[in-house]
């Protein structure tokens, strides 16, 4: 064995070599499998009394860092070095001495060079002599602290300054310094904000010691310190070739400019068109020429290419077609802007410009470049709200027409989107439309339809009323609404006969809505029967296989599941239930608890007229019958779905008040009876899969006779629920 004084080493008879740090505080640094482990002083100098503790010490030592250097048999341990070139002595079997550095050695040197002593060049020395990972440097201090306290600076400096005397030697460590960059960013590549910000630290402390040099120097440290930066920007995710070619654009030099691209392009050969795509955005054709040359391009395709553009007059103008040719399409109408500005000093527009925007959908941009001509304006107006118009945006598409005075088209658009009032408005603004009075009843008439085919019944009756003077075909949209008493609100106005004209279609939807009550309700009772069966059956299946297992006997040998198939077969005609069950889907189910109205301006078609389309449709049904693996989920996922919602509940209260006002007391006591049968019938789900509430106070208050009123079983069925 041999000490020094920051480790002891010795040797077993395994033929390994071990370290362990005299530093007991290097306890915090176990989470490195590398690190070694740590024994303090007094425990060192107790061995020849009790090595019952050192043994335990490398017990665990065996046991974090199982790859332990071995040795040649009969090596035999010379002396230790923990500082400087670290490294352990040793004489070989044949007498000669041999040199090793353990690796545990040398990376616990690393970080206490640096947490110690802050000793950034000897420790990057170390490392990259022994082919450390870069992130031990980094993270040694914290990765915070390397990136914002000016530790990567620190690194930086300390390599130049290794060896300034020497510029070779200097060279290459600023060499290897760009390898250390390469291989953190190839390691650490998953974690991208972590790589990029240590990429960027080390990109701003090349900076800050590049300016730090002399005049005589700076020279020579640009063009060392340029690949580090290269490598830095390039090895990001996204790589920034931009910033990159930026860069290499500052150098002087046309041979350091070659080499600098060469080297730019071995860094990213899967990416050689995007640097020659990102030289040519810096319009610099020196440059991209190049690039084209080192990159092995056509010639005959970039030659031509430069050469036209090379020999254009106009900066401008250049820069307008080689955006054009880079597709950035923004940046193009700028510099077709700047160039038509020289050549018509009035404005600078020109109907090249307006037919370039128009062409590429530059509106907003084309609004603020061209605010001087208001001929360009109104036509990039006009065309912008016919692309909005295109993307169902018909609010802002009427209101742009409104600004260049196109009423016409600005009333369709606001009629098209539903913004009644509004098309209305705009109409008015017609004067030949006002002349005819034979066009604007048909305004108005397309308009009604148009909240009609929304489901805004309730409107489109407003519409016809205080605008066409047509009461009966208000009427007619407001009993397709449902809207009961706005219904009877418009009788009283126009003196009809309330009972006659409404009290039918209050009928019709209460029977409706009572049988499919009635039928839903007999559903959820099959359903829950056979859901109870099934969970019977599981619990017999799990009671049966937990005896197995109590027996000792292998699940494969366990008849459990073949016996407990045919308890299910033989209880109380679980088949004659079960065989012919279907469950609709969930769309179908929306027809009968669908929303009955809407009254959003602008909104799409409601619910409501999508009913009336479903219902001349064949419903998709899938059928799982007794057996299915997902019968249980299907029959779970039904009386979750069959749960009235909110929109049922109101629309069952209007019924009843309206039933009640017409004295109509046999049907609204069905409809009650039914609703009552279906909520009864739902307490008796399991509690497990029932997670909801009704609402209560939806109900009217109703005559005494009846057997129990809505609101009070509302209000009890809630309280159950919940």
């Amino acid at each position: 064995m041999a000490a020094s004084d920051e480790a002891f080493v010795f040797t077993t008879r395994s033929h390994s070599l071990c370290c362990m740090s005299l530093h007991v505080n290097s306890e915090q640094l176990m989470n490195e499998r590398e690190l070694l482990l740590p024994i303090s002083l007094n425990q060192l100098w107790s061995l020849r009394e009790n090595s019952e503790q050192l043994n335990g010490k490398i017990q665990k030592y065996f046991q974090s860092a199982p790859h332990v250097r071995p040795i040649d048999r009969s090596s035999r341990l010379i002396c230790a070095v923990s500082k400087g070139d670290v490294c352990v002595i040793l004489e070989a079997p044949r007498g000669n001495f041999e040199t090793v550095v353990p690796r545990s050695l040398a990376t616990e040197r690393v970080i206490r060079l640096i947490q110690n002593e802050r000793a950034y060049g000897e420790a990057f020395r170390l490392a990259r002599a022994q082919r450390l990972d870069p992130q031990l440097i980094v993270n040694a201090n914290g990765h915070s602290r390397f990136v914002n306290d000016g530790d990567a600076a620190l690194l930086v400096r300390s390599v130049l300054q290794m060896s300034s005397h020497d510029t070779i030697i200097q060279s290459n460590l600023v060499s290897q310094l760009n390898v250390f960059i390469t291989l953190y960013a190839e390691q650490n590549g998953l974690n991208v904000d972590v790589t990029r910000s240590v990429l960027n630290s080390f990109i701003d402390a090349i900076d800050q010691v590049s300016h730090e040099l002399n005049t005589a120097q700076n020279e020579v440290a640009n063009l060392v310190l340029l690949e580090p930066i290269l490598s830095a920007l390039c090895l990001q995710k996204p790589a920034l070739f931009e910033n990159a070619l930026r860069r290499i654009e500052t150098l002087n030099d046309s041979d350091q400019l070659a080499h600098a691209v060469d080297y730019l392009l071995i860094l990213c050969q899967d990416e050689s068109d995007r640097v020659y795509r990102e030289a040519l955005a810096l319009y610099n054709l020196q440059l991209a020429s190049l690039v084209a040359a080192q990159n092995q391009r056509d010639p005959k395709e970039t030659r031509d290419q430069l050469g036209t553009w090379a020999e254009m007059s106009s900066e401008a103008r250049r820069r307008f077609e080689i955006d054009l040719f880079l597709g950035h399409y923004s940046s193009a109408l700028n510099h077709l802007v700047e160039d038509a500005s020289t050549v018509n000093e009035s404005t600078g527009i020109t109907n090249e410009c307006v037919e370039f925007a128009l062409q590429h959908k530059l509106f907003l941009q084309a609004l603020t470049k061209f605010e001087g001509d208001s001929n360009a304006i109104r036509r990039v107006r006009d065309a912008y709200a016919h692309e909005l118009l295109a993307q169902g945006d018909a609010y802002a598409a009427g209101s742009l027409w409104m600004s260049v005075e196109s009423f016409t088209r600005a009333s369709d658009a606001f009629r098209d989107g539903g913004f009644w009032q509004l098309a209305l408005h705009s109409r008015r603004m017609c004067e030949e439309e006002m002349r005819d009075g034979s066009a604007w009843n048909g305004f108005v008439e397309s308009t009604a339809n148009v909240l009609y085919e929304y489901g805004r019944f309730v409107e489109c009756a407003r519409v016809r009323v205080e605008y066409l003077n047509d009461s009966e075909g208000a009427l007619s949209a407001i009993l397709e609404g449902k809207a009961w008493k706005d219904a009877v609100e418009l009788c009283t106005r126009f003196g009809f006969d309330a009972k006659v004209r409404i009290l039918p279609s209050v009928m019709e939807y209460a029977c409706e809505q009572s049988e499919s009550l009635e039928e839903t309700c007999t559903k959820v009772k099959e359903r829950q029967n056979r859901l109870e069966q099934l969970l019977e059956v599981k619990r017999l299946m799990n009671e049966r296989l937990a005896r197995k297992q109590e027996n000792g006997e292998e699940e494969s040998q366990s008849d459990v599941f073949s016996e407990s198939t045919a308890s299910s077969t033989a209880s109380g005609g679980a088949s004659s239930v079960a065989s012919d069950f279907t469950f609709v889907s969930r769309t179908s189910y929306t027809s009968l608890y669908g929303s009955a109205k809407s009254t959003a301006p602008g909104g799409s078609k409601s619910s409501t007229s999508t009913y009336h389309q479903r219902k001349s449709q064949k419903q998709k049904k899938k059928r799982i019958k007794q057996g299915h693996p997902d019968e249980e989920k299907y029959l779970c996922e039904y009386l979750r779905n069959v749960i009235p919602k909110d929109e049922l509940l109101m629309s069952t209260k209007e019924v009843l008040e309206m039933l009640l006002y017409f004295n109509q007391e046999k049907l609204s006591i069905r409809l009650q009876n039914a609703m009552n049968s279906l909520l009864n019938q739902l307490k008796q789900s399991p509690q497990d899969i029932m997670l909801f509430s009704v609402s209560s106070n939806i109900s009217p208050s109703l005559p005494p006779t009846w057997s129990i009123s809505l609101i009070d079983h509302f209000a009890s069925t809630s309280a159950t629920l919940n």
